[in-house]
């Protein structure tokens, strides 16, 4: 029965996606689409880099620890320390999002701060209630957060009449409010008084500058494509990219989450039991990542198929173009879930030093060759991207056996 509330948090997603993508098309022109999607690539840099290594750490310890509450204080408190991170992040990010927002820094920082920072601590609420398996819990969780995120930006920004603001400051809200939920679900972690000390303290591993790194290059090629498409083709094109990635990306993606949510326990387990037979650690996760490439890739093949049906009555016809970057979206994602199977494999080995490699080199390789292949056409970017996940099976499978092999 674990496996029914994962996936049922996943079909609300996709029933959201598919809400989602008749209000954004309806609702939002390409280009302001366009900006939004750029936007939306800084709103995760807490969760995914400023906390990214206090996340890993509840994944890998929260099971297993006596003290559930000291814990959390323990990583409440870090969150807390690291606020000043996210509004140096907030800053920078609307600095950047400057040419595409002229005169609006102030409230684009703001709305940025508050998704950080929300978003952050939802990271640590998903990573404790998965890695004890409360999966009916995450489920409130996430469909809030899918529901939420899906209707309040669009739909404030089309009631303002076109303020692009309330698409920032909506984005915002429904973390905040997705955040506040999700601690309500853990109030029994929170409860100041207990008495309780026997919470593995963090290893320095977990909090310093490593995990950073390494998230900062996976947030870089979460969004990275977004910033090229918009750099080299322009805003327009960069709308027609964010809504094939809401068809395409969502739905490989949430196949990816309710995958890893499911088998990373397991594969944890077999780390902390396996007696150091990393061979057996390294066939589970190719098996493991070879199963999801042949559901997410067969999952993208039939939404390439029935996109033009939805023309119309679902996506609004000015975004038709938007249909020849749902391969190029949907294979650069899939590559990019497929790395994550084999930054767990180090992980759970716990050789976590030597998730650097393959994961540094790897996003390196990915990023240059965007930028390369952009800079000739937006054939051959696209070209590139189908072709992501050779890239990683060749690569970074290569490298993370290589790093495992000589921790051993």
């Amino acid at each position: 029965m674990r496996l029914l509330p994962i996936l049922a948090a996943q079909a609300v997603g996709l029933a959201c996606g598919i809400i989602g993508l008749r209000l954004n098309s309806h609702l939002l022109p390409p280009a302001m689409l366009g900006i939004y999607g750029v936007f939306l690539t800084f709103a995760p840099i807490g969760a995914w880099v400023v906390h990214a290594g206090i996340a890993k750490y509840l994944v890998r310890y929260w099971a297993s620890t006596p003290d559930r509450p000291g814990m959390m204080r323990l990583v409440s408190k870090i969150w807390a320390r690291r606020l000043p991170w996210l509004i140096a992040g907030a800053g920078a990010g609307a600095a950047l999002l400057r040419p595409l927002l002229p005169g609006q820094f102030a409230t684009v920082a703001g709305a940025l701060f508050l998704a950080t920072a929300s978003l952050a601590l939802l990271s640590l609420v998903h990573s404790a209630l998965q890695a004890e398996r409360a999966h009916w819990r995450d489920f409130w969780v996430s469909g809030f957060g899918s529901v939420t995120r899906t209707l309040v930006p669009p739909l404030w920004f089309a009631v303002s009449g076109g303020v692009a603001a309330t698409l920032w400051w909506g984005f915002g809200l429904h973390a905040l409010a997705t955040a506040v939920l999700g601690l309500g679900l853990m109030r029994h972690y929170l409860r100041w008084g207990q008495s309780g000390n026997s919470a593995p303290p963090v290893p320095p591993v977990y909090q310093g500058s490593l995990f950073i790194v390494l998230a900062l290059s996976t947030w870089a090629l979460t969004g990275v494509n977004r910033w090229i498409v918009a750099g080299f083709f322009g805003e327009e094109e960069a709308g027609f990219f964010t809504l094939a990635s809401s068809m395409a990306v969502v739905a490989v993606t949430m196949i990816s989450n309710a995958w890893v949510q499911y088998f990373r326990p397991g594969l944890f387990a077999m780390g902390d039991t396996a007696g150091g037979d990393r061979e057996r650690l390294s066939r589970h996760t190719d098996r493991s990542a070879l199963a999801y490439n042949l559901v997410a890739a067969g999952t993208l093949v039939v939404i390439i198929q029935i996109a033009p049906s939805l023309l119309g009555w679902l996506i609004d016809p000015r975004y038709t173009a938007a249909f020849r970057w749902l391969l190029p979206a949907g294979c650069f994602a899939i590559a990019l879930n497929t790395m994550h199977f084999f930054n767990l494999l180090l992980l759970a080995a716990k050789r976590e030093r030597e998730t650097a490699p393959p994961e540094l080199v790897s996003s390196a390789v990915l990023i240059g060759g965007g930028l390369v292949a952009a800079s000739v056409s937006i054939d051959a970017l696209k070209l590139w991207l189908t072709a992501s996940p050779i890239v990683v099976w060749t690569l970074t499978r290569w490298l993370a056996r290589r790093a495992l092999a000589r921790a051993a």
